[in-house]
């Protein structure tokens, strides 16, 4: 288990979100750190907040205790967490200043009332029929069959499109579903060809219930990452507002949202094809590239993949970055509005790697050590200030 599968892990059991495997596993490490191992099975009926505490005061005492230093010219700072275990990389900056800050074991609020919980993995899927399915609600397994597909939803909250054929109905391609994710959402579908996709918070996906012809051709609002099957006969193509990126079987990240100035295209493996809707321009990039389309056009830049894919990951990774560029994140993810005091603030930047699994009012305070900014919650908005 690497250092970001483990932190992930951590923050999901804190949130109550992990899954009954996420927790055995969590159990196994919890014991090698515990002179008397920890029955589970006697604690799970117990106060959850006393076994939560007392995980991470046995995981968490091998902790460095340096406090807050600040270091000049220095780019990353990894500082070793949960001793052979794993670790974390925690660093925030403004401009040149960066500070290492000692991560405390999480305090554990008895009364979250008035804090704000991340997203879940949830989506809306809309048949084409027009029948809407709430996936948060729906049972696990087969939710319904289509013109000889099956789709059904695993434990893991994933959403599988199954071909099968001994129906005795062959699939229609005209017909097309859209999974849907608001504010707050996240989801996971494998499509009919096998083909894998992450949709991020407030995005769309349409596509067909099955791909024929000469190509497979879905259609992207928002931001996706792809995993997608091989098939040199049949390419697969991904259209937004913007361009069309056409690829045979490659993994690649899309953002397109509208509020953002830029649609960004990050490849990872493999290669994809760029084109533009409105002149048909085109480039091809290879793994470790980003094309970018703006009002200027269409460009490529060389970048760090793990930038674009953190979102899929568990976490907020900034390089850099400006901090309205930041709240627009937290904001989707979040389902929250933002208030700036003062518009100025809007251009701080700021590099740092956060968990996307925390609650809202430990992402900001992490953002606070800066002294850049501060912010306090107001029901749902958060409202920034100097």
């Amino acid at each position: 288990m690497n250092r970001e599968k483990f932190e992930l892990l951590i923050d999901k059991y804190i949130q109550g979100i992990a899954s009954e495997e996420e927790t055995a596993m969590l159990m196994e490490v919890y014991q090698i750190y515990q002179d008397k191992p920890l029955n589970w099975d006697e604690t799970a009926m117990g106060d959850r907040e006393d076994v939560r505490q007392a995980l991470f005061s046995q995981i968490i005492h091998q902790i460095d205790n340096q406090g807050v230093t600040p270091v000049q010219n220095i780019k990353v700072f990894k500082i070793q967490r949960y001793a052979a275990a794993a670790s974390i990389l925690l660093f925030l900056s403004i401009g040149s200043y960066f500070l290492i800050h000692k991560r405390q074991p999480p305090q554990i609020v008895k009364n979250q009332v008035n804090d704000i919980h991340p997203g879940k993995d949830q989506a809306t899927l809309t048949l084409a029929n027009g029948k809407k399915i709430v996936l948060r609600g729906a049972a696990n397994g087969k939710l319904v069959g289509q013109s000889g597909i099956t789709i059904s939803k695993t434990k893991n909250n994933v959403l599988v499109y199954t071909i099968r054929p001994d129906e005795g109905t062959a699939a229609d391609p005209s017909q097309k579903n859209t999974l849907t994710t608001a504010n707050g959402e996240q989801y996971q579908v494998v499509l009919p060809d096998g083909s894998h996709v992450w949709l991020n918070a407030a995005s769309s996906l349409t596509y067909p219930v099955t791909f024929a012809g000469k190509s497979r051709e879905v259609e992207l609002t928002g931001e996706g990452y792809f995993e997608v099957t091989h098939n040199k006969a049949m390419p697969f193509k991904v259209r937004t507002l913007q361009q069309e990126i056409q690829v045979l079987g490659t993994h690649f990240n899309v953002n397109a949202y509208k509020d953002e100035p830029v649609t960004a295209t990050t490849l990872l493996e493999g290669s994809v094809k760029v084109t533009l809707t409105t002149d048909h321009k085109a480039i091809t990039i290879v793994p470790g590239q980003q094309a970018i389309v703006n009002q200027i056009g269409l460009s490529v830049h060389e970048v760090d993949t793990d930038d674009a894919v953190a979102w899929k990951n568990g976490y907020f990774l900034f390089d850099n970055e400006t901090l309205e560029s930041i709240m627009r994140k937290i904001s989707r993810w979040y389902d929250i509005r933002v208030q700036y005091t003062d518009s100025s603030l809007k251009n701080q930047l700021f590099s740092g790697t956060i968990s996307r699994y925390t609650l809202v009012s430990q992402v900001i305070k992490t953002l606070e050590l800066t002294n850049a900014a501060h912010f306090h919650t107001e029901g749902d908005k958060i409202v920034v200030t100097h």
